[in-house]
């Protein structure tokens, strides 16, 4: 890739990475993993992330907003289009053109698009599969720029659930009788709200309210623990201003909510705050344990268990002499 300004020719590169899936199946310690790029499209590395080959160069739509792995067939890939950035549409994001699915381990060559026409021009931000064990997969839910939907044919057709600029997306299944899946999505400047799914009837989507939610705020992400389904963190942008509007946790499937303090502590005077959380803002949850959590704005900041405070861990000391260690700012 040759710089248009100075002519000197450089790798090509990917852009932001915007989504990662990790097969559960191949072994541990030379895991096959899949990145999304905001620019790239996906990438696979077979080797535990060590090096990276593209694998949809040749596709309509290379802006991936979300990938997910088929629980029931590893060798079956689907990659979301689009990147989600409701704040700042048209100056640095990239449409999408519907889902890319691969049914061969995401080999170059093997992907083909789905629902192209349905979601033109959408940004994708979450692919879940049904979590009620269906073996055939078939059934399935994202959010997107244009609302929540569901697929009854594995991607092929999508109905809209509930329209509205959805960020995130959890599912979860509660057992019972009879059993039922519940969906909780996150939408731009709205709020949680919440449907549940029994037999084939979904009830009228409610929004869920509580106090411990800023009063204001815009983009809201969503992190799920995987053992502990019931676990849902939530944090809250204050929109254009950057900061963190707040963070909120629910032990109950969303029935009931605590508000998280926000504190963190830079530990390097060289550092500064800035946010910046209308463009770069993600949780994640430890699939194990429900208390690690782990929060994404330019910086990456880590609660441990037991812990009320949040440590930085994306950087050395700037001021120190080299070699200086840190992953790149602005985490997506």
């Amino acid at each position: 890739m040759v710089h248009r300004g100075t002519g000197v020719l450089h790798p090509a590169v990917s852009g932001r990475v915007l989504a990662i899936a990790i097969d559960p199946t191949s072994p541990i310690g030379n895991r096959t993993m899949y990145i999304g790029a905001a620019t790239g499209g996906v990438w696979k590395s077979t080797d535990n992330g060590t090096t990276w080959s593209p694998t949809t160069d040749d596709r309509g739509s290379l802006a991936i907003g979300a990938i997910a792995i088929d629980p029931n067939k590893s060798s079956r890939i689907f990659a979301g289009t689009g990147e989600y950035h409701p704040a700042d549409e048209g100056a640095s994001v990239y449409y999408g053109n519907g889902l890319l699915l691969s049914e061969q381990g995401g080999q170059p060559g093997s992907w083909k698009e789905l629902a192209a026409s349905q979601f033109e021009r959408d940004e994708i931000t979450r692919v879940l599969f049904d979590p009620t064990n269906d073996a055939t997969s078939q059934r399935m839910f994202l959010s997107s720029a244009t609302g929540v939907y569901e697929s009854t044919n594995g991607g092929a057709f999508w109905q809209l659930l509930r329209a509205g600029s959805a960020s995130d997306l959890v599912a979860i299944f509660n057992p019972g009788s009879p059993p039922t899946v519940q969906l909780i999505a996150a939408f731009y400047g709205e709020g949680l709200y919440t449907s549940t799914r029994t037999g084939s009837t979904w009830s009228a989507w409610a929004q869920i309210e509580s106090n411990a939610y800023p009063a204001s705020f815009g983009r809201i992400a969503l992190g799920q623990c995987r053992d502990v389904p019931q676990t849902i963190w939530a944090a809250f942008s204050a929109g254009a201003g950057g900061t963190i509007a707040g963070l909120a946790k629910t032990d109950t499937g969303g029935a009931s909510w605590v508000s998280v303090p926000w504190t963190p502590q830079l530990p390097y005077p060289s550092l500064a705050y800035n946010y910046q959380t209308w463009y770069n803002l993600l949780i994640a949850v430890h699939p194990k344990d429900p208390d690690i959590v782990y929060l994404g704005e330019v910086q990456l900041w880590k609660k441990p268990k037991g812990s009320g405070s949040w440590a930085h861990i994306s950087a050395d000391d700037p001021a120190t002499p080299p070699p200086y260690h840190a992953i790149h700012v602005d985490q997506h």
